[in-house]
């Protein structure tokens, strides 16, 4: 029997109470943070004016999107694999390299910044062992930090340069010797036991199940480990996500192990502010904003992070896949996101010369501006059309980016058996597949489109109200009247009647949307056949704060990306937060090494006439110029 009724009979008086419905958990107090100082902050920490108050900040690192890594008080107690002293331990975090800080309202156990306490719901796997459970949003990944001069500037949208794989391999080595070490299980089992009396939170008083509960958890997190390995460690500051988000969708969430493939196209993490503002995001360009694009990009990406996923393949059931994923954390994150500007390097204590950046815009607009179109970083009407890149041999295409193609190659090259999506519309409703279906295989990003749209129609029959104010955030007024439409006639019939009319709405609203470029677009393609693969180019505002460079992470600095490819580093180490001003990226330490001979990690391309690195190779004063003007972007 469909699920209808849970959310849309409980709104179905008024469309205004419809779109109201979603009760906003984060307040904004208005108090101003870029005087430097913040709320949990360490000492030297200090934050940089990018548009956000305090407030906003801490929603921002502590809203819950949905993600369920294990259970919140076993994290708090868990020890690190040698010691006694816990994981959490703030010099643990540090040395992994997330973002430790204080306790604060927001952050009442000091979690690192992107980390938080998510709620399982009551009826699913993870709501039988505990209500409440380790979850991590889009800010562990995407804030970094410079440390310069004594100070540690907190670049909100800047890329993490923590240890991913580290983070998580590590947790699951802890459990597992918490499971292997008696004493060890026995101070966790009294520390769990007395932290669910007192929070109440549903987990069990009885270490005998508590060690049945871990042993299954800590299977569950060794299994996505391996399932997402790749051909070597990522190291600090990378991770393949989107090959992970492919294994979680189209082996897990399936059922069908063999989809899984190994993880091995580990990228740097795009910076994000003005992400809502571009027509197409990822470093391929794989994603549209349009549409239902901002509302699916955060979704398959919460279900790639340890969000629970019960994917739906009942073709007489239409009701959506359940899910963890949080529509109102979402909408929270990516109405901030649409507020968020670039850094600005005066804001810092970094030496400049302006009179020397001034000489290089020249060469900048010679060299550069035609990928990397400039725009106006606190313009609120900004928009920003994708400039697509292709990779392929230069000798062929003398502009080609000629750098590493793994990751484009994989998002159109991996295909997945369909399983029990064999004959179901591809796009999960026929109102928005054209009448496409799955055959026995298909490519994984189908899969994943299919998951997604799912997804949002769980949401949109169980929480409504979110769902409908995330689909809404960063679209164009006419897409947003549709929705607007589309949610007053269901809200003025109730059921299964009421839901298929928001979905012809929201078809109709989507179908009026101008066609996509599709010069240079990833396309899926059928095995044997050549993909045209491409690369995004983006605006360079905050390029600064963003290294290591290129998609994959593979130069150092923007002084080697300027050079030719053969003069650059072919092995670096990664892991450092101190900054080179001169150099422009982190000094050559850390606990990473990144060898660029590796598969995946080519540090060639970008190179060539068009991009002038050869000009200057054999005139430093020209190549000091247009690095001083890149730190005014």
């Amino acid at each position: 029997m469909p699920r209808y009724p849970l959310g849309l009979l409980t709104l179905m008086t008024s469309a205004p109470v419809l779109l109201a419905a979603c009760t906003e958990r984060y307040e904004v107090s208005g108090n101003d943070c870029d005087s430097g100082g913040y709320h949990g902050a360490y000492a030297d920490e200090v934050l940089l004016p990018q548009n956000w108050n305090c407030d906003e900040r801490q929603t921002f690192w502590f809203a819950d999107q949905g993600s369920e890594i294990i259970p919140y008080g076993w994290f708090l107690h868990l020890e690190q694999v040698d010691s006694a002293e816990k994981f959490v331990d703030p010099a643990h975090i540090d040395r992994i390299r997330y973002l430790p800080q204080k306790p604060t309202v927001w952050n009442p156990d000091g979690l690192p910044i992107g980390f938080m306490r998510s709620e399982a719901a009551a009826e699913t796997v993870n709501g039988e062992i505990a209500r409440d459970w380790l979850g991590m949003n889009c800010a562990a990944c995407h804030t970094g930090q410079i440390e310069y001069g004594g100070k540690k500037y907190l670049v909100d949208g800047a890329p993490t340069m923590a240890d991913f794989q580290g983070m998580f391999e590590g947790m699951a080595e802890a459990m597992q010797a918490t499971l292997d070490d008696e004493a060890k299980f026995d101070r966790f089992a009294e520390a769990v036991i007395a932290e669910t009396a007192a929070r109440n939170d549903g987990g069990t008083t009885d270490a005998n199940e508590l060690r049945q509960q871990l042993e299954r958890i800590t299977e569950r997190r060794h299994a996505w480990n391996a399932r997402n390995q790749g051909s070597s460690p990522y190291g600090h500051g990378r991770l393949d996500a989107v090959g992970s988000i492919f294994n979680e969708v189209a082996a897990s969430g399936l059922g069908v192990p063999e989809n899984a493939h190994p993880a091995n196209a580990p990228v740097s993490y795009p910076f994000i502010w003005d992400t809502p503002q571009h027509d197409r995001v990822e470093w391929n360009g794989a994603v549209v904003n349009a549409g239902t694009g901002a509302l699916s990009r955060n979704v398959g990406e919460v279900l790639g992070v340890f969000g629970a996923l019960d994917v739906n393949t009942d073709a007489g059931n239409p009701s959506g896949h359940r899910s963890s994923v949080d529509m109102e954390g979402l909408a929270t994150l990516e109405e901030h996101l649409l507020t968020l500007w670039s850094p600005l390097w005066k804001d810092t204590d970094l030496p400049l010369d302006e009179t020397l950046a001034a000489k290089g815009q020249a060469d900048y607009e010679e060299f550069c501006a035609s990928c990397h179109r400039p725009i106006k970083r606190d313009d609120p009407a900004r928009r920003i059309k994708a400039v697509m890149i292709p990779v392929s041999d230069p000798t062929e295409n003398p502009n080609a980016l000629a750098t590493d193609p793994m990751m484009a190659e994989n998002f159109v090259e991996r295909f997945a058996s369909t399983s029990k999506l064999d004959g179901r519309p591809i796009n999960y409703l026929e109102a928005i597949s054209r009448g496409a279906i799955f055959g026995e295989a298909a490519p994984t990003v189908a899969v994943l489109g299919y998951t997604v749209i799912g997804t949002i129609v769980d949401g949109l029959i169980n929480d409504p109200g979110s769902t409908i104010r995330a689909l809404k955030v960063g679209q164009p007024q006419d897409l947003q009247d549709a929705i607007d439409q589309a949610a007053e006639a269901m809200a003025k019939e109730p059921g299964e009647a009421g839901f298929r009319k928001f979905l012809q709405g929201l078809a109709a609203g989507l179908a009026k949307l101008p066609e996509p470029d599709e010069h240079c677009l990833p396309k899926p393609v059928p095995p044997g056949k050549d993909p045209v693969l491409c690369y995004k180019a983006r605006p360079l505002n905050g390029i600064w704060a963003t290294a290591p460079y290129l998609h994959n992470g593979s130069v150092r600095t923007l002084r080697q990306l300027l050079l030719p490819a053969e003069q650059r580093e072919k092995t670096f180490r990664v892991g450092s937060r101190s900054f080179d001003p001169e150099a422009i990226g982190f000094v050559d330490e850390g606990a990473s090494v990144l060898d660029t001979s590796l598969p995946g990690n080519s540090n060639s391309g970008h190179d060539g006439p068009t991009y002038g690195n050869a000009v200057f190779a054999k005139d430093p004063e020209r190549l000091e110029a247009i690095l001083e003007y890149l730190k005014t972007l």
